[in-house]
C-alpha cells in the first residue's frame, strides 16, 4: 500500500487555522470555486485527481474552497473566480496565486514555489549580496561531507521559507564545524555553529529580513519584540533612492539595529502611527520598543547619520511615544470592552452567588 503525502482536504472555515498553522511545512494548494459558476465546473474534480497523481513527491494538501459557501474569500479579499492559490504561513502577504488552469501548469508552478532552492557555491559573491534586496535573508551554510542530515535539513528548510524571499546557499569544504551565517547586507553577517538541525529552522525563523525589507505593520511589531527598528519611507515605492539610503542608514552597523522601508502611498499605517502627513517627501522613523521611543527626521539620510539618529534611538533621547495605527487602536479599544465587560459580569455573577449563599444561610438558621 502507498501511503500518499498529497492529500485531498474538504475544506471548512473550522479546520482551516489548524491546516494553516501547519501550511508552512505542508502547503495548502486549492482552487477557488463558486456553485453558480460556469467556468469553475470540473476543476474541483480535476484537482482532486491531480493530487492523486502526483501523491508520492511532496507534502501539499489539496482542497476545493466553494466562494459561495464560506467566509474564506470574502475575509481575505479573493475576488473573482476561478483562481488556485497557495497558502503558506499565517502572513497572507506571502501567499500566492495562480490562474494556471491545467495540471502541467499546476505542476510546474509548484515547482517552482515550494521546491528546494539551496544552491551549492564556492561561498557569498556578488549575486547573493544582490539578492538582498528582494527582501529576505540569504543563509549561507559551510558544512563538510560528513554532515549529509544537517544538509538534507537546511535543504528542507530552504523550501520552506523560500516565500518569504530568503535565499539560500551552501558550500562543502574542508571545516570542523558546521556554522551557518545570516546575510542582511554586505557588511551585516551573524553566524552561528549548528549542532543539530532544529538549530536551523530556529536561526532562520529569528532572521528572516534583510536590510532591504519592505515591512509590513504586523512584521514590525515581531521585529520590535527583539530590536530597535529603523524605517525609510518613500512617498511611492517606486523611488529609486530607497536602497541607497538604506547602505546610507546601516552603514557598518550590525545586528543592534534591523533596517527596511515603507512606502506611503501603499502602507497607510506608517503614516497613522508616525502622525506624517502624506507630503511627497521621504522621511525616516526609527522604533525603540525597550525605550517607548519613536524618533522622526525629514533629512537625507547622510545628515540624520551626522546628526546621530541612531544612537540617540538606541539610548532613548528626545523621543515621541510609539504610536499605532487606528485600525490597530480600534481593535485594542474593542477587545479592551470586551474585557471589562467580562470583567463585570464575573463580578455579578460572583456577588449574585454570595448572596443566594447568604440567603441560604439565613434560611437553615
Amino acid at each position: 500500500m502507498i501511503l500518499f503525502l498529497f492529500i485531498w482536504w474538504n475544506f471548512t472555515d473550522k479546520e482551516f487555522p489548524i491546516k494553516q498553522a501547519e501550511s508552512l511545512e505542508r502547503p495548502i494548494f486549492f482552487v477557488g470555486t463558486n456553485t453558480g459558476c460556469p467556468h469553475c465546473k470540473g476543476l474541483p474534480e480535476m484537482l482532486m485527481e491531480f493530487s492523486e497523481t502526483v501523491g508520492s513527491k511532496s507534502k501539499v494538501i489539496f482542497t476545493n474552497i466553494n466562494c459561495g459557501k464560506t467566509r474564506f474569500c470574502k475575509k481575505h479579499g479573493f475576488r473573482g473566480v476561478p483562481f488556485f492559490g497557495l497558502v503558506r504561513g499565517t502572513n497572507q502577504r506571502y501567499w500566492g496565486k495562480t490562474y494556471a488552469s491545467k495540471p502541467n501548469e499546476w505542476a510546474s508552478y509548484l515547482s517552482s514555489t515550494i521546491g528546494s532552492i539551496a544552491e551549492q557555491t564556492n561561498g557569498l559573491g556578488e549575486r547573493q549580496f544582490n539578492q538582498l534586496q528582494t527582501g529576505g535573508t540569504h543563509f549561507y551554510l559551510q558544512i563538510n561531507n560528513s554532515s549529509p542530515n544537517l544538509l538534507k535539513h537546511f535543504q528542507h528548510i530552504s523550501a520552506m521559507y523560500r516565500g518569504y524571499d530568503c535565499t539560500f546557499s551552501f558550500s562543502l569544504a574542508d571545516v570542523s564545524e558546521t556554522k551557518l551565517t545570516a546575510v542582511f547586507s554586505h557588511l551585516c553577517q551573524k553566524s552561528i555553529i549548528i549542532y543539530s538541525p532544529s538549530q536551523i529552522e530556529f536561526f532562520v525563523q529569528q532572521n528572516l529580513r534583510s536590510n532591504f525589507h519592505h515591512y509590513d505593520y504586523a512584521e514590525l511589531e515581531e521585529e520590535m519584540k527583539t530590536r530597535p527598528v529603523v524605517l525609510y519611507v518613500v512617498d511611492d515605492f517606486r523611488n529609486g533612492q530607497t536602497p541607497y539610503s538604506l547602505k546610507v542608514l546601516f552603514g557598518n552597523s550590525c545586528n543592534n539595529v534591523s533596517y527596511g522601508w515603507a512606502a506611503a502611498n501603499l502602507d497607510t499605517w506608517v503614516l497613522e502611527s508616525t502622525k506624517m502627513e502624506k507630503q511627497g517627501e521621504s522621511f525616516i522613523v526609527g522604533f525603540n520598543k525597550a525605550k517607548g521611543c519613536m524618533k522622526i527626521t525629514t533629512q537625507r539620510a547622510e545628515d540624520a547619520i551626522k546628526d546621530r539618529f541612531i544612537e540617540s534611538l538606541l539610548q532613548g533621547e528626545n523621543c515621541q511615544s510609539i504610536g499605532k495605527p487606528e485600525e490597530m487602536v480600534r481593535k485594542q479599544q474593542k477587545q479592551n470592552i470586551v474585557y471589562i465587560g467580562s470583567g463585570i459580569g464575573l463580578l455579578g455573577f460572583l456577588y449574585f452567588a454570595y448572596i443566594l449563599r447568604c440567603s441560604n444561610a439565613h434560611k437553615h438558621e
